[in-house]
């Protein structure tokens, strides 16, 4: 199979994910969680692929497995990251704060900004973005058998 076939078939079956993930959750933050997390198993193989790897077999199932259980809960995390740095908005700039808080101040007007241009997933609820980023992976895996490109 081409990259470009096995491209197609991630891409659309993030869609998929995305749209099932909306009208589960009716939240788009979430739909943009699971639409990224339909892309991490993938990518990986195509890292490691490009990188002049062979019989990434054994390592695909593994990486798609994860894709349903371990990925989801990195992305958790990311999401509970996000929340913090949102949490910095409320932390007046002031000159008599450390260091390390007017940093994060700063950091959180970067990602406010990288949010409002959509280039950056909203902070949501984190058993909610667990439970779209699995969905995200299980559609995932089901689309590559489906195609077999696994």
């Amino acid at each position: 199979m081409t990259i470009a076939f096995e491209a197609g078939v991630v891409i659309v079956s993030a869609a998929v994910a995305a749209v099932i993930s909306y009208l589960v959750f009716r939240k788009s933050e979430i739909a943009l969680w699971a639409y990224v997390a339909a892309f991490i198993p993938r990518a990986i193989l195509t890292i490691l692929y490009l990188t002049g790897a062979t019989n990434l077999d054994t390592f695909a199932w593994l990486s798609h497995i994860a894709g349903i259980f371990i990925f989801p809960m990195l992305l958790a995390l990311g999401n509970i990251l996000l929340i913090e740095v949102a949490l910095a908005k409320n932390v007046k700039r002031d000159s008599s704060l450390p260091l390390d808080v007017r940093r994060a101040v700063r950091i959180e007007k970067l990602l406010g900004r990288l949010q409002h241009r959509k280039l950056l997933p909203k902070a949501a609820g984190v058993k909610e973005v667990y439970l779209a980023a699995s969905l995200a992976g299980a559609i995932n895996l089901i689309f590559v058998l489906g195609f077999g490109l696994l």
